[in-house]
């Protein structure tokens, strides 16, 4: 029922010059069970225009593995920005661990990053963002 709703989106983004993205669940393929999001298959059958998985974790190693998990799942098929959790019900990082894990996706090929929630982000996790950009 989400994939024929998916579809339907993307139909009607498409007829009207818009732009379909989506902030999915990280542990792909359990979610694809789990919360009915196939969304490998979303992006591969071109369904949407930029996938967010929401990475949100206090490790370094489990956001690094994902992000290079979730780009062999959808290669060069759709812009895929991580989502990391600088505060979220998951997550609560410092901006140390903020910046490995956002190195860390985009060394994976994720072209960038998107951060959750918007109150827990700092003056320093934005400075030190605009570094790891110009980087």
């Amino acid at each position: 029922a989400i994939t024929d709703t998916v579809t339907r989106l993307h139909e009607y983004t498409c007829k009207n010059d818009l732009e379909l993205s989506a902030a999915v669940f990280a542990d792909y393929p359990g979610c694809s069970e789990s919360q009915a999001q196939d969304w490998a298959s979303w992006a591969l059958d071109g369904l949407v225009d930029y996938m967010f998985p929401m990475t949100y974790t206090n490790s370094v190693r489990m956001a690094v593995g994902r992000s290079v998990c979730h780009m062999a799942l959808v290669g060069n098929s759709v812009p895929l920005w991580e989502g990391l959790g600088k505060g979220s019900s998951c997550s609560t990082i410092s901006t140390d661990v903020l910046e490995m894990q956002a190195r860390g996706a985009l060394n994976a090929g994720a072209q960038g990053v998107v951060l959750f929630s918007y109150p827990a982000v700092t003056d320093e996790d934005l400075a030190m963002l605009r570094k790891v950009a110009q980087s």
